[in-house]
């Protein structure tokens, strides 16, 4: 008796054990689903603009507009082009003699439009991760359910053979 008692007292630790550590997994994945929700919605205006004209219009360069069209067909082809390329940059504003506060505004908008790429790609590393997470906790409730079982079917198989026994004493 006391063996089967200290035996269900481990089962029962086991299974909480089991259920908290499935609530903390998904705990994590909720929480990394907020704050890549929050993420999207910070910069999703940045991260959709694929136009030139889109783009002067936001970083509130319509006025250069033709001149970014000169150099690049779309907004990606423009940061390859003259986000952290101090060379092609300055010659850019100096051939359009474009004025300090519009190079600011320019250098900055590639920033972003860079800083909006990154974010996306982390997000997207994250949800990969989250997936992850959530088919290895599905996995491990499926192995606890297998082991429920098992501890079963070992308990009915034990309960069975104290009772041979009895019936044979």
């Amino acid at each position: 008796a006391k063996v089967e008692e200290e035996k269900a007292r481990l089962e029962k630790e086991a299974e909480e054990m089991a259920a908290a550590k499935a609530q903390m997994e998904r705990e994590a994945v909720e929480a990394s689903r907020a704050q890549m929700a929050q993420a999207a919605a910070d910069d999703g205006s940045i991260a959709t603009i694929s136009s030139i004209g889109d783009f002067a219009r936001v970083n509130g360069l319509e006025v250069w507009e033709d001149a970014l069209k000169d150099v690049a067909d779309d907004v990606a082809e423009l940061v390859e082009g003259l986000h952290e390329q101090e060379g092609d940059f300055a010659e850019f504003v100096d051939d359009n003699e474009m004025g300090e506060d519009d190079a600011e505004k320019l250098k900055k908008g590639l920033a972003a439009v860079v800083a909006a790429a990154e974010a996306k790609e982390e997000r997207r590393a994250v949800e990969e991760a989250a997936a992850a997470e959530e088919a290895a906790a599905a996995a491990f409730a499926e192995e606890v359910e297998e082991a429920k079982k098992r501890q079963e079917e070992e308990k009915v198989a034990a309960a069975a053979v104290a009772a041979a026994e009895a019936e044979a004493a």
